[in-house]
């Protein structure tokens, strides 16, 4: 699969391997998301508050709908105010 990604061309399946990278990424994070729960539940948790650009997560939202979203000849886009704040802080 890595090998394909680095001899595709930029576009077309680059992106669409990206985009499966992306949603891997997300499943991985939603499952130990669940099993946080479950720690939760039984009183084991801790959280561990971490600064995050919050561009970087909106951006990695956006590519991972947008061939979805091209496909269906939608368009999406993002624009950062000036002189915003771009820092969030979160559980890690």
């Amino acid at each position: 699969l890595v090998r394909l990604y680095y001899q595709a061309p930029l576009g077309g399946v680059r992106a669409q391997l990206d985009s499966i990278k992306r949603c891997a990424e997300l499943m991985e994070q939603l499952v130990s998301d669940l099993l946080d729960a479950e720690r939760i539940g039984a009183g084991r948790l801790s959280l561990v508050h971490a600064p995050f650009r919050v561009s970087e997560l909106v951006c990695g939202a956006l590519a991972t709908f947008a061939a979805t979203a091209e496909a269906r000849g939608v368009t999406i886009n993002v624009m950062e105010e000036a002189g915003t704040h771009n820092w969030g802080i979160g559980d890690y």
